[in-house]
């Protein structure tokens, strides 16, 4: 495969995946951010404490960074 063909693949995709990664990884942040979100109602609904819910919270993040780091290899 020639340089020039290469070149002009690597662009094509480039212009295609990059604008859709964006718009996954802004989907996956506001996905992550809702439990932020959720928080003064879920506990006035359950009586969480601020610990509890925080420990929650951690807990939550660890596993889906974990978990996301694991889907790459």
């Amino acid at each position: 495969m020639s340089t020039a063909l290469l070149d002009a693949v690597v662009k094509k995709n480039r212009a295609r995946l990059i604008p859709f990664m964006l718009a996954l990884y802004v989907l996956a942040f506001l996905d992550r951010s809702n439990i932020g979100f959720a928080k003064q109602t879920y506990q006035i609904d359950t009586g969480l404490s601020n610990e509890a819910y925080a420990l929650g919270a951690g807990i939550f993040f660890v596993v889906y960074a974990f978990l996301g780091f694991r889907r790459i290899f």
